[in-house]
């Protein structure tokens, strides 16, 4: 009860933080340069650290004392959040400061994110996996159906630094509660004396091994495609360079994502499906089938209420995203063993958003110069074509 109350309480500090920079990032990139190519440089800023990162983290997570560097992840981006603060209140905003700070952030980060996934059975137990990771993911639903609003009204009138600032704050006060962790209950990780290459090659060979993992992040390569082009970067874009709406619409239509997510969290912290295929499998159909509606003003014309279509497709998306990752992550812990989980975790990690960065480049120059309600309509059309593929897989169907 102590670790989950901690957790909870570290989760709604840091991810807060989190949250609202993040948002404020890209509404400051957007509205200042109008460019959806500089969007993307934003995006792509929270990929490269992942992809490059990803298995040196996982190995970290498992030879070293996890909640040191869970702690010493959350002090190092304070730190580092606090000085930046410091410096550009005397120099100014520059943005291309900014994007250097996101991108050690993001670094940090994912370090951090990996060595607490692979910590949540030694801190939970087995039976606590399906309520913690919902509990995780209604956190984040919760303070993302938040933020979007704050941080929209709040930019409207409050510098750019403010927010660096806060999450400073929020990332100290998310590392001191970590530091009351307690770990007693979990077995010690063995320190490796395996190079790195050799635990690297470990990690591949434990995934090509376990076909459910294999096939799943094979195709967590084409959703994260699909969603990457269809949704992350043509959705923002699309709301505010073609439909016009403003910074509070845009800020609420996140919001309703949000709601969705934890309208999702809250129904997986309660039900717990024994047979996770059918509902991941409906999951998939309906996130694809929600990006693909992303595209409807290509396909409609006449005086509809745009900004009250997209509330209802953004519920969907949320309700299915979240759906998804709940039900594959318990599978993860589930299935691969504690002393590996660090580096397993973290190269997948990195193996699906391994294409992440060239796609989100090549969708936003083509974005810039092309309609993207065509691209949008496309990898929704695509994405439905693979959840009919994976419905028929037979690795799949033994989830």
């Amino acid at each position: 009860m102590k670790n989950k109350i901690i957790f909870i309480l570290g989760r709604i500090a840091s991810v807060f933080g989190t949250q609202i920079y993040n948002f404020v990032f890209a509404l400051f990139v957007l509205y200042t340069t109008g460019s959806a190519l500089n969007f993307a440089i934003t995006l792509i800023l929270e990929t490269i650290p992942r992809i490059l990162l990803g298995p040196v983290a996982g190995i970290a997570a498992d030879r070293w004392n996890r909640k040191i560097v869970i702690v010493g992840s959350d002090f190092i981006s304070a730190l580092l959040l606090i000085i930046s603060y410091v410096f550009l209140s005397v120099t100014g905003n520059n943005l291309w400061l900014v994007f250097l700070l996101t991108f050690f952030l993001n670094a940090i980060n994912t370090v951090f994110d990996v060595t607490m996934t692979a910590s949540l059975n030694s801190l939970f137990g087995h039976n606590g996996m399906q309520q913690i990771c919902a509990i995780n993911e209604g956190i984040t639903s919760m303070v993302t159906l938040i933020s979007p609003v704050l941080g929209a009204v709040l930019f409207s009138f409050t510098d750019f630094k403010v927010f660096i600032l806060f999450n400073g704050i929020s990332f100290l006060l998310s590392a001191i509660l970590e530091l009351m962790f307690d770990f007693s209950t979990s077995k010690e990780i063995s320190c490796s004396k395996n190079s790195f290459l050799n635990e690297l090659s470990e990690s591949f060979t434990y995934i090509k091994k376990e076909k459910i993992i294999f096939v799943l992040y094979c195709s967590a390569i084409f959703i994260n495609i699909f969603y990457s082009l269809g949704a992350t970067v043509s959705f923002p874009v699309i709301i505010t360079n073609y439909l016009k709406m403003t910074e509070v619409q845009y800020g609420i239509l996140e919001t309703i994502s949000s709601i969705g997510m934890l309208a999702s969290s809250a129904v997986f912290g309660i039900y717990q499906p024994k047979k996770k295929y059918s509902v991941i499998i409906i999951s998939l159909m309906l996130e694809a089938t929600s990006i693909f509606l992303i595209s409807l003003p290509m396909l409609l014309t006449g005086e509809i209420p745009w900004f009250s279509v997209y509330c209802a497709i953004l519920f969907l998306l949320g309700v299915s995203v979240t759906s998804v990752n709940i039900n594959v992550r318990i599978l993860m812990q589930q299935i691969i063993p504690d002393h590996m989980k660090g580096k397993v975790l973290g190269t997948l990690s990195s193996f699906c958003l391994s294409v992440s960065p060239i796609i989100i480049l090549v969708g936003s120059i083509y974005i810039d110069n092309n309609n993207p309600y065509i691209l949008v309509a496309v990898c929704g059309t695509a994405f439905i074509i693979l959840s009919l593929i994976l419905r028929h897989n037979k690795y799949f169907k033994e989830m």
